[in-house]
């Protein structure tokens, strides 16, 4: 049987796939996502020459990125987002997929640096890399990534699969926290998304050469310094999402406030806080905590002075303790006396 696409997608599948993919040496396309797949085998999937598209997405499966990928000369989309895949994103991803338009890696376990190879990626469209654990910096090549670089609405940048009707069956993106359907025309969309790492320095301003790029996620890092000066040279631009970092300086006024909140540094609209405000109700900030740690640091240290300084002797003395007993119970009858009349 000559199948060329295979779709199990949404079950209740589980366990490990099995190794039989020398039998359909035809198949385009393999969804498999949306199930309980644990164990992907190092197997004849890498011996299918024509394979174009691979969903693994929402599954279990653990380890390196499987080393079969290496033959995917031909794959057009990749996605495995959502699983528990771990290690570095090894430098082969952008040396060997360099035909790849989706590349979706999100919520996984990937750790390490971006490889500055993905830059090789001339056709790419779709870069989703957000939900792990990434370090370093964003690779200044990324003005490289030819797809996103020029404004172009040719039939040659639209992603198209000669089965099921043609129709790419993928999962719907989710940018900003919002998910968006454009399986119709996903060929139009182009997209960078790192947010939710550990990636740190400044945002590089070779990615303001990416005139073509419509979504911009670098949300929830450690990226310090200004926001490049020419950002407004991105003409598609239609989301940037800037929140949660350690940026300085002013913000873009032509996006709305929840794309750089969380960088306390920034200043001026769409923001409601201004440069001399900020500055100094960050330092009022500062001293009041330092203030409320030194409060309390002061009070614990004279409750355990006070204490043992009472405690101790009757720990210690026997004839302290006599003598304070016999104060107690002097008092006691005292009161007792005076209650009485």
């Amino acid at each position: 049987m000559q199948l060329s696409f295979l779709n199990l997608a949404s079950n209740n599948l589980s366990g490990k796939v099995p190794d039989c993919w020398a039998r359909w040496p035809y198949i385009v396309g393999v969804n498999l996502g949306n199930n309980h797949f644990t164990r992907i085998l190092q197997t004849s999937m890498s011996s299918l020459p024509l394979l174009e598209m691979l969903n693994l997405r929402n599954n279990s499966f653990s380890g390196n990125l499987p080393s079969f990928l290496k033959n995917g000369s031909s794959l057009v989309s990749l996605d495995l987002g959502e699983n528990q895949f771990s290690g570095m994103i090894p430098s082969w991803v952008g040396q060997s997929l360099s035909n790849l338009k989706i590349l979706v890696l999100r919520s996984n376990k990937f750790s390490g640096p971006i490889p500055h190879q993905i830059c090789n990626m001339s056709v790419l469209q779709i870069l989703d890399l957000a939900h792990n654990e990434l370090t370093g910096y964003v690779p200044k090549c990324v003005n490289h990534l030819s797809a996103m670089l020029v404004i172009n609405n040719s039939l040659e940048s639209y992603i198209y699969f000669p089965v099921s009707g043609g129709q790419l069956l993928v999962e719907p993106l989710l940018l900003k926290e919002r998910v968006y359907d454009y399986s119709s025309n996903l060929g139009l969309i182009t997209s960078i998304d790192f947010s939710n790492n550990e990636l740190s320095g400044e945002i590089p301003t070779e990615l303001t050469g990416l005139k073509r790029l419509h979504f911009l996620n670098l949300s929830n890092n450690h990226f310090i310094g200004q926001i490049p000066q020419n950002i407004g040279n991105m003409e598609s631009l239609e989301t940037m999402d800037f929140s949660r970092n350690h940026l300085t300086g002013t913000q873009i006024q032509s996006f709305e406030a929840s794309s750089f909140v969380g960088n306390y540094d920034l200043y001026g609209p769409p923001l409601n806080n201004s440069c001399s405000s900020n500055s100094s109700s960050n330092k009022e900030e500062v001293h009041h905590v330092k203030g409320i740690n030194w409060f309390f640091v002061s009070m614990a240290f004279g409750f355990i002075v006070g204490f043992w300084a009472v405690v101790g002797p009757l720990l210690y003395s026997s004839s302290w303790r006599y003598a304070y007993f016999q104060f107690i119970d002097r008092m006691w009858y005292k009161l007792q006396y005076r209650c009485y009349w």
